[in-house]
């Protein structure tokens, strides 16, 4: 077999499956979060604007995204944010003490509109006095 057919019959297959899959597109998240404290009230709801690729359905990933840049930093015990795409729960975000976000998701793919913007809402959840206390 000669190096031209063994590529030919490896990376056509491979060039003709990826064509024919739906291109990426980009879409719109329109992004809100709840406030953490009295002084953070002052622009709530904290309005953000995202650009993301069709392709970006891993709820880790777009976990990440969020925690790293756009969520505010804090941690203790029982402190973490719950995500919502489009109004459905697909993430629940805390932050380890180096300050790295530690995604734990609660779906297995995100569904992204193709058609309108998308929002994401991160709901806030404070400790219990009991978590504070660590019983």
């Amino acid at each position: 077999m000669t190096m031209r057919s063994l590529s030919t019959r490896l990376i056509r297959p491979l060039l003709i499956n990826r064509m024919s899959s739906a291109p990426a597109v980009t879409v719109t998240i329109e992004c809100a979060r709840d406030s953490v404290c009295m002084g953070d009230d002052c622009n709530a709801p904290k309005p953000r604007t995202l650009i993301v690729s069709s392709l970006l359905t891993d709820p880790v990933a777009l976990g990440q995204m969020l925690g790293s840049g756009y969520l505010p930093l804090v941690t203790g015990a029982g402190l973490s944010w719950e995500l919502q795409l489009n109004s459905e729960k697909f993430a629940r975000v805390a932050y380890a003490s180096e300050g790295v976000p530690v995604v734990e998701p609660l779906v297995t793919k995100c569904e992204l509109l193709l058609d309108r913007p998308n929002t994401v809402y991160c709901i806030y959840h404070r400790a219990s006095s009991a978590a504070a206390d660590g019983k």
